[in-house]
């Protein structure tokens, strides 16, 4: 995960990595974040192609820190299923100085032909 806009990206700071697993219709999101401008407030998972920016889709879990972890278990249907596999997905992480998000990072499929 990356800071989420280069005209803010000044007043963000940290990095992080998330994992997906898909187990039939269920998604199970985790991952670990460090170094942010100030505590962790929201995660969301977004809807969006890579590099562009989407609604929320669901909420999930963080530690309410700096750094720290977020996951959440999620049931998808099947047209959230090919979204997923089609990498429209992102984790973003809001944090207290930065609410529109601070970092974020696309959900990419190890292997891109599923």
């Amino acid at each position: 995960m990356l800071p989420v806009d280069p005209a803010t990206a000044r007043t963000m700071s940290g990095s992080g990595e998330a994992r997906a697993t898909l187990t039939g219709h269920s998604l199970v999101i985790t991952g670990t974040f460090e170094g942010l401008s100030s505590p962790a407030t929201v995660a969301h998972i977004h809807r969006a192609p890579p590099a562009r920016r989407g609604p929320v889709a669901f909420t999930v879990e963080v530690t309410t820190a700096t750094s720290g972890e977020v996951s959440g278990s999620l049931e998808l249907d099947d047209a959230q299923i090919q979204a997923l596999r089609h990498s429209e997905y992102y984790v973003q992480i809001h944090t207290e100085n930065n609410a529109g998000g601070e970092i974020r990072g696309w959900l990419m499929p190890q292997d891109p032909s599923r």
